[in-house]
């Protein structure tokens, strides 16, 4: 679990409280923090999750054309 997880759920709409009821390993305070420190650094952790989305899609993209 990271930052950009605890972020990517926050920006979906999910509350603190129901990311800790989906994820229980964590507890409220952790999300609290990861979010304190998801918004010190958004630009750049929004960078890094755009940066992700983009080389999902490329992989998810390459494997489609392979199976075809």
């Amino acid at each position: 679990m990271t930052e950009h997880n605890i972020g990517i759920d926050f920006n979906a709409g999910i509350k603190p409280e129901e990311i800790v009821v989906q994820r229980p390993q964590l507890m409220l305070a952790q999300v609290y923090a990861a979010l304190a420190y998801y918004y010190a650094n958004q630009e750049v952790i929004d960078t890094e999750i755009a940066a992700e989305i983009e080389e999902y899609d490329r992989l998810e993209a390459e494997s489609t054309a392979k199976r075809q």
